[in-house]
């Protein structure tokens, strides 16, 4: 752990809060984007990354399994979880006229504009103004929305009124241009804003209901903005999942370290997504068979094996036992006067008398084949 060192101390700038693994950062994060072509549909969603030192730019969010840590914006995949790109939230700073929610997405959205993605992100990002931004440079957005945002349509924003008059899987939605807002009753009124949906299209969802104290199933209609947005909101949690199931994680005082850690797990489940994807596309090639029930530890473990050159029938490496290295030489000697053993004394508060003294340490210690405190005092130095 004292030995790792991802960056030049000479060369790092004072103003960079990540200088000590900026270079590693940038490095992941390019090749993420670079090694992988995402399917159609992806999320944004943030990730806490567990560190509760003190630093410039931790974070608490309430509602996280995690509530003290480093929060990192993710664009993920939403059907495999990969992590295609990310940001370290480092506080608050310059994210354009329209804040930090519109800043975040457009700047993880660079790299797939004009492509034809769609893109699911929450409340928290949704705005009518981002979803007509992110159509403007050719990618397709769908979330749900607070009815206090601002460009909300007030035809819809008396939700108490549409409760009254509606029963569950009833809907009422309204265009504007290219922007679709729908407000569908489950247990309770959700409202959400797309720009790739229609509202006419809906599926059938079974739901469970308590009718004079008697359970029953109930079949409703469900919107397709809505099913689609469960469906591939969870790009983020399934990347999340697969990192946390074998993290490499370590306890550390230093906070780009746990950076470093967590770079490594990002790198190591994006390898095992591109891995699996590689096998499903050349399931002729006899080195790609793998076990039927081949997951992410016997990659992992696979991985170890390769980078450590270890064969499959070799024993498992253990450290042996160090050598014992003293801090000094010792130079014992016999003295013409006797003197109380240091070390009996600080272990067992007996006093024993010896004549032999180390003369570099200034100490008198017993020196016999019964008790060696002459070896075991340098040994603790």
């Amino acid at each position: 752990m004292c030995f790792i060192k991802v960056s030049n101390p000479l060369t790092e700038d004072p103003n960079d809060k990540l200088c000590k693994v900026r270079m590693l950062t940038t490095y992941i994060r390019m090749k993420c984007i670079k090694l992988y072509k995402p399917h159609q549909n992806v999320s944004i969603d943030e990730r806490m990354v567990r560190k509760k030192g003190k630093y410039a730019f931790r974070q608490y969010i309430r509602d996280k399994p995690t509530k003290w840590g480093m929060k990192l914006w993710i664009l993920a995949d939403s059907l495999s979880g990969y992590t295609y790109d990310f940001d370290i939230y480092l506080g608050k700073q310059d994210n354009g006229p329209f804040g930090l929610a519109c800043g975040v997405v457009m700047k993880l959205t660079k790299s797939i504009s004009r492509q034809g993605y769609r893109l699911f992100f929450d409340n928290f990002y949704t705005s009518v103004q981002l979803l007509k931004d992110l159509w403007f440079i050719g990618i397709g957005a769908c979330g749900t929305v607070l009815r206090t945002r601002k460009g909300f349509p007030n035809a819809i924003k008396d939700v108490k009124n549409f409760e009254k008059k509606s029963k569950r899987g009833d809907m009422r939605w309204i265009r504007d241009g290219q922007l679709l807002t729908v407000q569908w009753r489950d247990n309770k009124t959700i409202s959400l804003m797309s720009t790739i949906h229609d509202a006419n299209d809906s599926v059938t969802a079974k739901r469970r209901t308590k009718t004079n104290g008697q359970f029953e199933n109930l079949t409703v209609n469900q919107p397709t903005i809505v099913h689609d947005y469960n469906k591939y909101m969870g790009g983020v949690d399934k990347s999340d999942q697969l990192i946390n199931k074998y993290n490499v994680l370590r306890k550390t005082n230093k906070y780009w370290k746990t950076i470093f850690f967590h770079m490594l797990d990002i790198a190591r489940v994006n390898s095992y997504i591109l891995f699996q994807d590689w096998r499903d596309k050349n399931k002729d090639v006899p080195e790609l068979k793998r076990p039927t029930r081949y997951g992410q530890l016997n990659f992992t473990e696979e991985l170890i094996r390769e980078l450590g050159d270890i064969g499959i029938d070799d024993p498992v490496p253990i450290a042996s036992k160090p050598s014992v290295h003293f801090k000094h030489a010792m130079d014992p000697q016999f003295m013409d006067k006797r003197g109380n053993c240091k070390l009996c004394y600080s272990n067992e508060k007996i006093v024993r008398r010896t004549s032999v003294k180390c003369k570099v340490c200034d100490v008198f210690v017993c020196f016999q084949k019964e008790r060696n405190c002459l070896s075991q005092y340098h040994k603790l130095l």
